[in-house]
């Protein structure tokens, strides 16, 4: 049976990359819970042989399974996300990054005209399309603790302390002033912001 095709975005700035440590262990561990026999992966190593952009923000998008297959790097422009749709997935299940994203996409696609989606699961708030969510309280940033995906700048963040896990119900949506987007390519600075009165809730 032919191991299931992986992928890992990487934020390369100038030159840079970012939370290497993170990624190799988030691939190691995509592959242990999939017993999937692969190579340790250590891409600070790896990539440190390898031709890649020095000038300009890029998203490096690595595919993988038993050792990585491809490595293609891509000019980088955040899309402007100005509201979200909530919508209701309560069987999605999505922990592990893979090319496999045809729920995902039935669920974006029903977000109308709004930018992006916010997953609701068993009431609770997971994750966005593209990455994971921040609320803002009081000068505080929240993640929901029933997040889908444990992604790269989600851990980061909590290991720095910049920001709180929370259990987030769909009912506590109001209480909060923004919604932030995180993920590989989107840091603190630069995720695009939502007012709450932008996020469209339907009980």
């Amino acid at each position: 049976m032919e191991a299931p095709k992986l992928i890992e975005s990487i934020r390369l700035i100038d030159g840079q990359f970012y939370h290497l440590d993170l990624h190799s262990a988030r691939m190691n561990r995509s592959c242990d819970a999939l017993n999937i026999t692969h190579e340790t992966y250590d891409l600070e190593a790896y990539l440190s042989k390898y031709d890649y952009p020095k000038d300009g923000t890029y998203k490096c998008r690595i595919l993988y399974d038993t050792r990585i297959k491809t490595i293609h790097f891509q000019h980088y422009w955040p899309k402007q996300v100005n509201s979200l749709q909530v919508v209701y997935a309560d069987q999605i299940e999505y922990s592990i990054k893979t090319l496999q994203r045809n729920t995902l996409n039935y669920y974006h696609r029903l977000r109308r005209f709004r930018d992006d989606i916010v997953i609701v699961k068993n009431g609770f708030v997971t994750d966005s399309y593209y990455g994971n969510l921040l609320f803002l309280k009081n000068g505080n940033w929240y993640t929901p603790k029933t997040h889908l995906l444990g992604g790269v700048q989600r851990s980061y963040l909590l290991e720095q302390g910049l920001i709180e896990e929370m259990e987030i119900h769909v009912s506590d949506i109001r209480k909060f002033e923004k919604v932030k987007i995180i993920n590989a390519m989107l840091d603190l600075d630069n995720g695009p912001e939502v007012d709450i009165m932008d996020v469209h809730v339907y009980f």
